[in-house]
């Protein structure tokens, strides 16, 4: 009797005996009851308060009980709630009418109780999962909406941090530069700003690819689609790194041979994309000094998948490697392996992730291939041609 003590049920009938009954059934029951004798009342009552199950006689002194139950399922408080329709009407035409009315039982007079309560009791069950996955839909629709609003309060937040602190940074790199070009200061004093030139290039590389990060994942990041020789493109984001491969005597080449025809990509951003990748294996690669090789390799090619074909831009090294327990995270935000030689350059570990954000943004992905002690493969690939660009949901301008 429990879990019925708090359902309401209203009987429409205007058969006195036959209400009676009903009403001592249900009350017995444990539901709470309220009778109409005629559609008129029933319509009133049952719109001002909308019980949790309607039991519907097809024949009313003031109208059609059909009419009243379209009318009822038709108001959107009133549409999950089950309503039966107890008639003395048999045949399988008034069956059909009144199904496809909305009914969601027919039951034939005389009711037997023990069917009339099962019956009730089963369309209160699916009445109750409905409204706790309502329930459930509407705070998950709350919290998207919360959520959103965090988002977009951080991402306001990202770019005004951004703007404060790429602002400052850029005038002390011009300053530390017109610095150490002054030959009146002593060498140490022209070394040391050196120095910290390089480490604001570092600071805001990284505050550079934190806001890109932010502009991705808002879905704000845009592609300028262009025709992009990849070859000469793989040479760019080597030479950009020359000095630091060669200060930690690695030698970096690119095979153009494989070279695949132009594509359409943002150039910019794979570039971008590509630099990240070799600077992440100079990096991590074995420090100079040991009775070891180091190289770097880059290569671009076009590859069949299926019906696609797809560029592939490898960046392969002969470094330490990456455990394989470290795999899986390697493309997530912050994330520094723990497998580290002494003397490898310290990161946050924005680049990988950033990495991904852009191959994604053209529709492909990147993949890695690692052994400890045999180095490893950074595969960024997408769509030949960009053809999947726009379906991929970035924007284009």
């Amino acid at each position: 009797m429990g879990e019925n003590e708090c359902a309401r049920v209203a009987v429409v009938d205007d058969d006195p005996d036959m209400a009676q009954l009903l009403m001592r059934i249900l009350r017995e029951a444990g539901y709470g009851v309220e009778a109409y004798a005629n559609a008129a009342s029933a319509r009133r009552g049952v719109l001002e308060a909308p019980p949790d199950c309607v039991l519907i006689d097809i024949i009313l002194p003031d109208g059609d009980g059909l009419v009243l139950l379209r009318e009822l399922k038709a108001d959107a408080r009133l549409a999950f709630v089950p309503m039966l329709i107890v008639t003395i009407r048999e045949e399988i035409e008034s069956r059909v009418l009144g199904l496809d009315a909305g009914a969601d039982d027919y039951l034939v007079k005389p009711i037997h109780e023990v069917v009339l309560l099962s019956r009730i009791r089963s369309l209160l069950r699916m009445k109750r999962q409905h409204d706790e996955l309502v329930a459930e839909r509407n705070r998950l629709r709350a919290a998207h909406a919360e959520l959103r609003e965090a988002n977009r309060f951080r991402d306001e937040a990202v770019q005004a941090l951004f703007h404060d602190v790429r602002s400052p940074l850029v005038n002390f790199e011009a300053w530390c530069e017109t610095l150490a070009e002054r030959p009146a200061l002593p060498a140490e004093i022209r070394s040391d700003l050196r120095d910290q030139l390089l480490a604001m290039v570092r600071v805001r590389a990284m505050a550079d690819e934190l806001m890109e990060l932010a502009l991705a994942e808002a879905g704000q990041m845009t592609l300028r689609r262009e025709t992009v020789h990849l070859g000469a493109l793989l040479r760019d984001a080597v030479g950009a790194h020359a000095e630091l491969a060669r200060s930690r005597d690695i030698g970096v080449s690119v095979d153009v041979a494989a070279t695949p025809r132009p594509q359409v990509c943002d150039e910019n951003k794979i570039y971008r994309a590509v630099a990240n990748l070799v600077s992440n294996a100079i990096k991590h690669h074995v420090p100079p000094g040991r009775p070891q090789a180091r190289n770097i390799w880059l290569c671009a090619r076009e590859r069949a998948v299926g019906v696609q074909t797809q560029v592939e831009i490898e960046v392969r090294d002969d470094g330490p490697g990456i455990p394989q327990e470290e795999l899986p995270f390697v493309f997530e935000r912050f994330r520094r392996g723990v497998h580290r030689s002494a003397g490898q350059v310290g990161s946050v570990g924005l680049g990988l992730s950033l990495v991904r954000q852009i191959a994604e943004l053209h529709g492909g992905g990147v993949r890695v291939k690692s052994r400890v002690g045999e180095g490893s493969t950074f595969v960024l690939w997408f769509p030949s041609d960009g053809g999947a660009m726009a379906a991929a949901g970035g924007a284009t301008a």
